[in-house]
């Protein structure tokens, strides 16, 4: 057991080096410490930086050595970035001691050092599940199940809470193995029917406000998600960049291109809304659309785009799918089963285009 832990404990060291995090992970009485060169103690006479080992108050095994091993990833992000402060860490609280909301707030600024995510999407997602954990007490492996449990077997919130826990338990050093109870959720395989383009000409029309006709027109034409109409500059007329939304700023191109100019969309015309998250301005828009009865969501104008990227304009997956400001992988699970029936009736009909006629009885 021991060499396994010597290993490990090596191991981690080296993925901190190769990621310059100047931190390493020291065992002292079969505890864990953090040791780094940082600026004088407060209170310390010395002048210049010295390197401090800091308690983490976890032990010297397998466990507490993944919570250590993330704990000095943010140390050295703090390092990084120049946003070390002393009091976050002079009375560090042992991992398996912390309260929920401390446990909580201490995994969110990890995650957010080590990943590109926003506090609109931590609120949304993250926050959504953790803020039924117990706040007051020290977390434990059955709080998290008992949390991961609280939803339908097999079911999308069960699969997504299952996935969030477990990442919490990971860097908190729980021994906890939630990917067992995440049930397996897929998506529906039945596509549904999407809007066809002449459907979505007409409806664009018969919108009585011509503030709405822009955002819809902006959704048809260039795939956006419906909060991005609200966070879009034109750079020319066939091109948009999207400042901000639920990915990095990205470029999305107009199809039809000559939507652009019959719907006059770069007379910007957007509705305004005192919406404080991307999500009330999907909710605002998909009122909106039940309002003036449009049959069909804000979001099914996204995919029909999608679609007409692939079968009308012939566009390659990876260039369709950056255009839409999403992963190949994404959105080749999000898009397949639309595309290959659209494919298999193009492939029939073109094999009987050209196939031969029925024999002629005698």
């Amino acid at each position: 057991m021991a060499k396994d832990f010597d290993a490990a404990l090596k191991a981690a060291n080296a993925r901190l080096k190769a990621a310059k995090a100047r931190v390493t992970l020291r065992t002292k009485r079969d505890s864990l410490f953090l040791r780094a060169t940082l600026p004088p103690k407060p209170g310390s006479k010395h002048g210049q930086p010295q390197q401090y080992d800091l308690r983490t108050g976890l032990p010297a095994s397998l466990d507490g050595l993944k919570r250590a091993e993330n704990e000095a990833k943010l140390l050295g992000s703090q390092l990084a970035l120049k946003t070390f402060r002393w009091e976050e860490w002079i009375d560090i609280t042992p991992g398996n001691q912390q309260t929920g909301a401390a446990a909580i707030e201490a995994f969110k600024k990890h995650w957010f050092s080590t990943h590109q995510i926003t506090e609109v999407t931590w609120e949304r997602h993250w926050l959504q599940v953790f803020k039924h954990l117990p706040q007051d007490q020290v977390l434990t492996p059955d709080m998290l199940l008992t949390v991961a449990l609280d939803s339908q077997p097999d079911s999308r919130k069960r699969k997504r809470s299952s996935r969030m826990l477990q990442r919490l338990a990971e860097f908190l050093g729980l021994d906890i193995n939630l990917k067992a109870y995440q049930g397996h959720y897929n998506q529906p395989d039945k596509a549904r029917d999407l809007p066809s383009d002449e459907l979505i000409s007409t409806w664009r029309d018969k919108l009585p406000n011509p503030n709405w006709q822009w955002i819809f027109g902006m959704l048809a034409t260039f795939g956006l998600r419906p909060h991005e109409a609200w966070f879009c500059e034109f750079e020319d007329p066939l091109t948009l960049k999207v400042l901000d939304g639920k990915t990095d700023e990205r470029v999305a191109s107009a199809l039809y291109p000559d939507w652009v100019k019959k719907w006059q969309l770069e007379d910007i015309k957007r509705p305004k809304l005192s919406c404080k998250t991307f999500q009330q301005y999907g909710e605002r828009c998909c009122r909106q659309f039940n309002r003036y009865q449009v049959p069909f969501v804000p979001y099914d104008l996204r995919h029909a785009w999608a679609l007409r990227a692939a079968v009308k304009f012939r566009l390659p997956e990876t260039v369709a799918a950056k255009l839409m400001g999403h992963s190949v992988a994404v959105h080749h699970k999000t898009y397949h089963r639309w595309l290959s029936a659209i494919e298999q009736r193009q492939a029939y009909l073109e094999a009987i285009a050209n196939g031969p006629s029925s024999p002629e009885t005698k």
